[in-house]
Order: structure tokens, then C-alpha cells, then sequence
């Protein structure tokens, strides 16, 4: 399938290319695939991500600074409201945790707010582009690398705060800091 094979070839260039490319071809409101392809066509993404992304320093020649959602769409499947694109739940995306880490851990600061936009409780408000990221929502996709990846996002001018840890201890507590 075209479609198929243009977003494979987006995927080593630029995540916001996928992003423009699935919207506009495979939108539930606008786009031109029925929902069984559509859903093919989604689950041909998301391979070729983790065929592709499969390093920070890949994934720091995919994203730009000027759109910090591609990754959120790349996981939350546009026009379908924050749920976890096919295949569903934040499980399948454990993959991404350590690449995500690998592009923070060498200070990319284009990656910091693409992590900040994945685990936000929502979007920034106003001009400041500063997220609201707690602690459990970083748990979901980085497991036992929570803290350092909480550490390294807290040290990035991309947050409102440092990373709380909501209903638990905060970050450093759980590193017995």
C-alpha cells in the first residue's frame, strides 16, 4: 500500500512528517482509508517506529524543536482522544522508555519536551510551554528508570516545577537521596 510505504520512509526523517502524513490520509473524520485499514495502516507505524526508533541518537534526528507533539502522536493516536494508539495501552510502548532516556541522558533538550507532552496531566497553558508532569505518569512508561528520567526532566527548562510525585514520595525519595 502507498500510504504504507511513504510513512515508512517519513519515519527516518521526521516524526512530524508521520504525524502530517497519518492525519491527513487516515483521519476518522477527513481521511480516505475505512477503519480496518486505517488501523493496518496504524499498526504498520508503530513497527516501523520501533524498527527505526531504536535509538536516542535516531530519535534526536526525527523530532524538531518547533513541534513537541510528534511522539505524543505517535503513541496517542490523533483524533482518538489520549487513548493509546493500536496496539492499545501504554504497555507496547515500554520500548520507547529507554530510548526516550538514551536522547535525555545526552541533554537533548528537543527531547525533553516531547517526554514532558507524553506524560503531561495536558498541554501548557499560555505562552511559557512549561508541563505539569507527575510522578506516576512517568511510571508508565519508564518503569524502574522513573527517577533518573524524573532527575534529568527536572534539570530541562521545559517543566511548571519539578516533577512531583503526586500521591507518593517525591522523585528523589525514591532513590534514597
Amino acid at each position: 500500500m502507498w500510504l504504507k510505504e511513504r510513512l515508512a520512509e517519513a519515519m527516518s526523517v521526521s516524526l512530524t512528517l508521520v504525524d502530517t502524513l497519518f492525519r491527513h490520509w487516515a483521519s476518522p473524520q477527513f481521511g480516505v482509508l475505512r477503519q480496518e485499514d486505517r488501523d493496518v495502516v496504524r499498526r504498520h507505524v508503530l513497527e516501523s517506529a520501533q524498527r527505526q526508533l531504536s535509538s536516542g541518537e535516531r530519535l534526536r534526528k526525527v523530532v524538531h524543536p518547533k513541534h513537541p507533539y510528534a511522539i505524543y502522536n505517535l503513541v496517542f493516536d490523533p483524533g482518538r482522544d489520549h487513548q493509546p494508539a493500536v496496539p492499545s495501552g501504554v504497555e507496547p510502548w515500554k520500548w520507547l522508555g529507554p530510548v526516550l532516556l538514551d536522547a535525555l541522558r545526552q541533554g537533548d533538550k528537543t527531547v525533553a519536551p516531547e517526554i514532558c507532552q507524553l506524560v503531561s496531566e495536558g498541554r501548557p497553558a499560555g505562552d511559557n510551554d512549561r508541563y505539569r508532569v507527575t510522578f506516576p505518569e512517568l511510571q508508565r512508561f519508564f518503569g524502574q528508570d522513573t527517577a533518573e528520567v524524573a532527575r534529568l526532566l527536572n534539570g530541562m527548562d521545559c517543566l511548571e516545577g519539578d516533577v512531583t510525585a503526586g500521591d507518593g514520595p517525591p522523585a528523589g525519595e525514591l532513590r534514597g537521596e
